[in-house]
């Protein structure tokens, strides 16, 4: 299994800078790849800062990604819980997740 990093996360869905995105396609579609909650929670403010995602589409775009086979989440009911609070009140997940003592 293979641990991912924010940037994976922020290329493939943004498709930001064509030739990496590809690349991280192909290591996604690759499957057996795990993202940490901390991976997601940085995710989280890039996409918002970097990118201007509003906090809806954050939150699906996580979701999505989260959900993609062969993709492995850490803390996974957390995080569904997070990302649902997150979808339905749009502030940041950090805000959320930080009561969570992520280790």
């Amino acid at each position: 299994m293979r641990a991912v990093d924010t940037d994976v996360v922020a290329r493939f869905l943004t498709g930001d800078d064509p030739e990496q995105a590809g690349r991280m396609r192909v290591l996604i579609d690759a499957g057996d790849v795990f993202v940490s909650a901390m991976v997601l929670l940085e995710s989280d403010w890039v996409l918002r800062s970097a990118y201007g995602f509003a906090g809806a589409r954050v939150a699906s775009a996580l979701r999505v990604f989260a959900g993609l086979p062969g993709v492995v989440v850490g803390d996974p009911d957390r995080i569904a819980h997070c990302l649902r609070a997150h979808a339905a009140s749009g502030r940041r997940a950090t805000v959320r997740v930080t009561r969570w003592r992520v280790p």
